[in-house]
């Protein structure tokens, strides 16, 4: 479990496992504390959602930009991607080197990503993307799960929740 926290001196995340006796969990164990530099200026004044694909990447976003950051460094990167979709990132998630931006339109846009340097290369490298239609409402979350043993993703909306073949 991560919690993260905004002081006036930046933003510190704490890392908390569940700790699991005989089969049920029975609390959250403190890990430890990592602190960062300020949130960029337009991620920080507009923050919506936290995202931990793994346990070293983290994703913010805010209303009109996304923020990223990794355990092993001590700032966010901004990246404002909304001329290159048409419009804002609703929700993302990371599987098996793949980013998946879900957007108000409706779509998802997929991105191989085979480590953070190609996060940090966003701007030049989301003309690569490939986009899939689902909807036409805001995609709420979307993430990987198993099905037959195939992987699929799944992007909800507000009203429905969608099963998309990822090959």
């Amino acid at each position: 479990m991560t919690t993260m926290v905004w002081e006036e001196g930046g933003t510190v995340l704490f890392l908390y496992r569940g700790v699991i006796d005989g089969g049920k969990l029975i609390k959250f164990q403190f890990i430890q504390e990592k602190d960062w530099t300020r949130l960029p200026e337009h991620l920080g004044a507009s923050l919506q959602r936290l995202v931990m694909p793994t346990n070293i990447f983290f994703f913010g976003i805010g209303r009109d930009c996304i923020g990223s950051t990794n355990y092993y460094e001590d700032i966010w990167h901004e990246y404002k991607l909304g001329h290159h979709f048409g419009c804002n990132v609703t929700a993302m998630a990371l599987h098996a080197e793949i980013l998946m931006f879900g957007l108000e339109d409706g779509s998802i846009h997929l991105l191989h990503t085979p480590h953070y340097g190609h996060v940090r290369k966003l701007k030049k490298r989301i003309k690569h993307s490939k986009k899939i239609q689902v909807d036409t409402e805001p995609i709420d979350d979307v993430t990987i799960l198993e099905v037959d043993k195939k992987p699929c993703i799944v992007a909800t909306t507000s009203h429905k929740v969608h099963l998309i073949n990822f090959f």
